[in-house]
């Protein structure tokens, strides 16, 4: 099926671009081909989720959704969103279309201001997902439970305290669902949280010793990330494998790292973009009197801190989503 369809995008790039008009990019022609493969297979729900920003977006040529659902907005892509969070939240806001339901994950006052102004301007209901309202009963690396308005014990097998946030943010939108007459039950609800898995967002590889992936690759990524770990694990050091690209702000996310770390092991990301290894180590450097270790590949620095720590130590792998995947292979976790 995905063969066939893309050599039908193909034909249809052909004929663009016959009337000068620009090639499409990758992504215009995966969110082309994900369209027809959800139109033939007569989804009855899509998750639709933007590429960057929202205004723009090739997924945003969709009429009114059934829910708009606006997550936590950082900086990011900045170049194309705008330097300010307000900005950035006018390119996010894009995605609200006439006379639809919205839900806000609870953030920013700035960001809600905006969102809410958008919203009155469309005539758009506005739905907040207050996360302030859930309440934690306990964190473990076997996920989470927790309290939410009339919800009682609700679990994830998540980990991180920033997916209580999350979860609100998708039982909230459920609820808008279920308004529009979708037939939703709490146990659905219930079944939905305590089954999602999410590979390589706070992943727990291995126990003995702990060994943690994450797809954290910027500074609000890594201040989650961080704020789980020391939920997790108080008062304890961390070994620190990483591999960052080059145009994202790893320097303010070392800054953020190194006084939680026992050590680090730098890698190269499988990407054009990718900083050196040894630049990274380089970097972490003037941030620390931390020690660093450098590897020319990800299967190398798995090797080593392996064999350098302790059964109950934690290993923590982050920076790049692009080396996830070599990450999951080598404790072989090739499915997902």
């Amino acid at each position: 099926e995905l063969a066939e369809i893309t050599t039908e995008i193909a034909e249809a790039t052909k004929r663009v671009m016959a009337r000068g008009l620009r090639h499409p990019t990758v992504f215009e022609l995966i969110t082309a081909l994900g369209f027809i493969y959800f139109k033939r297979t007569a989804c009855d729900i899509v998750v639709l989720e933007v590429g960057l920003g929202g205004r723009l977006d090739a997924t945003n040529v969709i009429d009114a959704p059934e829910v708009a659902v606006i997550t936590n907005i950082g900086f990011d892509h900045m170049e194309e969103l705008g330097d300010t969070l307000e900005k950035i939240a006018g390119e996010k806001a894009g995605i609200i279309k006439p006379n639809c339901r919205v839900v806000l994950y609870s953030q920013e006052k700035c960001v809600e201001d905006v969102i809410a102004a958008v919203c009155r301007e469309k005539g758009a209901s506005l739905a907040f997902a207050d996360s302030s309202l859930a309440k934690v009963r306990s964190l473990t690396l076997d996920g989470l439970e927790f309290d939410y308005k009339g919800y009682q014990g609700l679990r994830s097998s998540l980990l991180g305290l920033y997916q209580v946030k999350n979860a609100v943010t998708a039982i909230t939108t459920a609820e808008e669902l279920i308004k529009k007459g979708y037939a939703i039950t709490e146990q659905n609800i219930r079944d939905g949280l305590a089954t999602a898995h999410w590979p390589g967002r706070l992943e727990l590889l291995r126990r003995e010793p702990v060994v943690i992936v994450d797809g954290a690759h910027n500074p609000q990524g890594a201040e989650a990330l961080l704020e789980s770990l020391n939920a997790l694990f108080p008062g304890r050091k961390i070994n620190f494998v990483i591999g960052v690209l080059a145009d994202k702000d790893y320097s303010t996310t070392l800054g953020m790292t190194v006084p939680h770390a026992k050590c680090f092991y730098t890698v190269t990301p499988p990407n054009k973009r990718a900083l050196s290894s040894d630049k990274l180590a380089e970097e972490i450097k003037k941030h620390g009197d931390v020690p660093v270790y450098s590897y020319d590949s990800i299967p190398e620095a798995i090797d080593a801190v392996l064999a350098s720590v302790a059964p109950d130590e934690v290993v923590c792998i982050f920076g790049s989503l692009y080396q996830v995947g070599d990450v999951r292979s080598y404790f072989g976790r090739d499915t997902f």
